[in-house]
């Protein structure tokens, strides 16, 4: 009997638990609507009106140029000024000019050089002729050394000299 006034005990509880939870979800109280927007009025008249039309675009001008360098350098000064009109043939930018006059220097030593080589040959040649004139020519021996310089820092023109 404990056993069933419990068990009915529990029921009593559940369904008056559901009651309150059921009872609760009904409220009468409804939502409150919200106030009407605000909105700004025009009044329309009639008239002439001017249309605008925007585009969204890019210009360019008829005559444009590209600057490309020719030669390598750093530069020292511009000689123009930035949107000023400029020719065909003005004078643009000033290159540093000191690796160029190294450069130039140096052609001019290697060019001492193969000449003082052309020298040294045409005086060790020299002898070998004397000697080849009096000799008929099934005696004649040709010289065993090179008579030009065949170093790398010589020019190839220099080693292209041949005894005869």
């Amino acid at each position: 009997m404990t056993y069933r006034l419990g068990l009915l005990a529990r029921w009593a509880l559940a369904l008056s638990v559901a009651s309150a939870v059921l009872s609760g979800c009904k409220s009468e109280a409804h939502p409150q609507s919200a106030p009407p927007p605000e909105v700004s009025v025009i009044e329309v008249k009639p008239g002439p009106v001017t249309v605008y039309n925007e585009y969204v675009a890019q210009t360019q001008a008829p005559d444009t140029i590209e600057i490309r360098a020719q030669v390598t350098g750093l530069l020292e000064r511009q000689a123009f000024a930035d949107g000023a009109r400029v020719k065909k043939g003005d004078l643009l930018y000033v290159i540093d000019q000191r690796p160029f006059e190294a450069q130039a220097a140096q052609a001019k030593a290697g060019l001492a050089q193969a000449e003082a080589n052309l020298v040294n040959a045409k005086q060790n040649l020299a002898p070998w002729r004397r000697s080849a004139r009096a000799r008929p020519w099934w005696r004649r021996k040709r010289p065993c050394c090179a008579i030009a310089s065949s170093t790398s820092n010589s020019p190839p023109f220099a080693r292209r000299v041949t005894a005869s």
